[in-house]
């Protein structure tokens, strides 16, 4: 996927799935889409736009992940590198 540059600040719910994927550093967490929902207060939709943002912006990455025997798991997200960097620097707004 290429990075897209974030232009403005991060939304409030962004803010709050970055910080989430930042706070489990390098070995992310595995959630589905609507417990990451109910730990933000929203909707899996939302969640499924916040997430494709991110990753687009290149903050998180996800990592889709599958059983031994095939089934479909929780995926992973876990922050990137500029993602952690902008959650320990507290930087919702953009430095630009």
């Amino acid at each position: 996927m290429t990075k897209v540059e974030r232009k403005g600040n991060l939304s409030k719910s962004e803010w709050a799935v970055l910080q989430l994927c930042a706070r489990h550093g390098d070995v992310g967490m595995s959630i589905t889409k609507e417990a990451l929902g109910l730990a933000i207060g929203k909707s899996v939709r939302t969640v499924d736009r916040v997430v494709r943002t991110l990753a687009a912006s290149g903050y998180i990455e996800v990592c889709p992940q599958r059983s031994e025997n095939g089934t479909t798991l929780p995926n992973l997200y876990k922050a990137t590198p500029d993602g952690a960097e902008r959650c320990r620097e507290g930087r919702r707004e953009s430095s630009r």
